[in-house]
């Protein structure tokens, strides 16, 4: 009853233990720790997804290289991609990273609200950054400054104030946001774009 009433619940093994100590029944709690403590495999027929319950089939303790993993991170990577944050369960961490908010399809902007699609969650360093910023640079670069202000981030932490010739003008201008009072802005400077540390460096070209 306790390990039913732990495993209903998300328990790990600390709340298994505590269970235990609360009711003076270790018998069934140990051996599920011990289960908590094994390795991860798909539990296809049960629906499952990842499981550690030591109820893997034959031909898996066989070949556990090749069919086991050692986190639910890394089974759920490998088996369950398409609905990874599903097979993570209570263990999911959101990742705080940002990611391209492409759903929306109004306006240039990342976002770093841990929902992510499963497929960018299961492979992070393919698809997401640590800053708006990056993740901007990324994916919108055509649009750069209004996707770092669309992000919650400011586009005067990504202006490098280096100069640039500006697109379809023979004149060179800064990297920075266009405002009155700072008539050398041109605008944040595209990816592509040369950067010079000075207005005659960028003149010279």
């Amino acid at each position: 009853a306790i390990v039913q009433s732990a495993q209903a619940s998300g328990a790990d093994a600390d709340a298994l233990l505590s269970a235990a100590v609360e009711s003076g029944d270790f018998g069934e709690v140990v051996t599920t720790i011990i289960g908590l403590l094994g390795d991860f495999y798909p539990d296809w027929s049960g629906g499952g997804y990842c499981l550690n319950d030591g109820n893997e089939p034959d031909y898996m303790k066989l070949n556990p290289s090749l069919w086991v993993y050692s986190t639910r991170s890394s089974c759920c990577t490998r088996y369950y991609s398409y609905a990874y944050n599903d097979c993570m369960g209570s263990d999911a961490v959101p990742s705080g990273k940002y990611y391209p908010d492409w759903d929306q399809n109004q306006e240039s902007r990342c976002v770093s609200d841990g929902q992510e699609p499963d497929y960018m969650a299961s492979n992070p360093t393919a698809w997401m950054y640590d800053s708006a910023e990056e993740c901007c640079t990324r994916y919108y670069s055509w649009d750069l400054g209004a996707c770092v202000t669309n992000s919650g981030g400011t586009a005067v932490e990504s202006a490098t104030r280096k100069w640039y010739v500006l697109d379809g003008e023979e004149k060179c201008v800064q990297d920075c946001e266009i405002n009155a009072s700072e008539p050398t802005c041109g605008g944040l400077a595209n990816p592509w774009d040369s950067l010079f540390a000075t207005s005659s460096d960028c003149c010279s070209q």
